[in-house]
This record gives structure tokens, sequence and C-alpha cells, in this order.
């Protein structure tokens, strides 16, 4: 997966275009997005103009929430998002349809890693000068979309 520039345009591409809309940037937007390996397929979380999308090939877009910085990772229950949200918030979306939450303040740069076949999602993040390294403390449920 890669942001192309195609006339003007700075759309995420794998073998094809993802999502449905366009951003038309001529510039570098500095945070890509990210492909997560699932049971049985793979997903996709980017940001254009200032929101955060979620997409598995075949399904429509998913407009998660403003923001800027997203990461994504899936589990033995499902796939999990993070991203940041102003300049020190960061939110996830637990898989279920709850909105998204705060799950630290002070907080830029997250980063995601999750064990192999469990529901433990880790994730590390800047705090001013220090880096943050928590076990989040829930995880999606099995089968819905994140």
């Amino acid at each position: 997966m890669w942001r192309n520039r195609v006339d003007g345009a700075r759309d995420m591409w794998s073998a094809a275009t993802l999502g449905a809309g366009t951003w038309w940037l001529k510039a570098c937007p500095m945070d890509g997005g990210q492909i997560v390996a699932e049971d049985g397929g793979f997903a996709t979380i980017w940001r254009r103009s200032g929101e955060v999308f979620f997409d598995r090939p075949g399904q429509s877009e998913q407009k998660l929430a403003p923001g800027t910085q997203p990461v994504a990772g899936a589990t033995a229950k499902g796939s999990i998002a993070v991203w940041q949200q102003g300049a020190d918030r960061l939110s996830v979306s637990p898989g279920d349809s709850a909105p998204p939450r705060v799950l630290a303040r002070n907080a830029r740069f997250p980063a995601l890693a999750t064990i192999p076949d469990t529901d433990r999602v880790v994730l590390a993040h800047e705090r001013g000068a220090d880096a943050v390294v928590a076990l989040l403390p829930d995880s999606p449920r099995r089968g819905h979309a994140t």
C-alpha cells in the first residue's frame, strides 16, 4: 500500500485505489496508511483530508473520525484502530458501534503491536520527550468492523 500521486490526487493505493473519495493535495501528507492482515483477508486504514478511514476489499470505506497518524492491528477477536485527534489525544474504535474514546492525553504518534492468536494489543506513543508503552485494557469483538 502506498500514497500515490496521480494528476495531483494523493490517494491510497494497493493493487487498486482504496476508498471512494479523492484528496487533492500538492504536498506530502506526512502520514500514510497501513495494511492489516485479518483472519481470511486484510483491511486498511488511512487518512484523507483530516478524516480517518477503515476499509476491507469489497466493502464501502468506513469513516471513523477526524484525525491523523492512523494505525491498526488485528487480534484473534477482530481489528482495532488508533489515531491521533488534535495535538495530543489518541482514540480507538474497538470494533463495535460505540463511539471512539480517548485512550491517552498528551500523547502523539501512536504505534500498535498485536500478539498473534490472542486479543492482546500493545500501544506505544510519545508523551513529551518520553516513550510510553502499555497493554490496552480491552480488545475488539470478533466479526465486527473497526
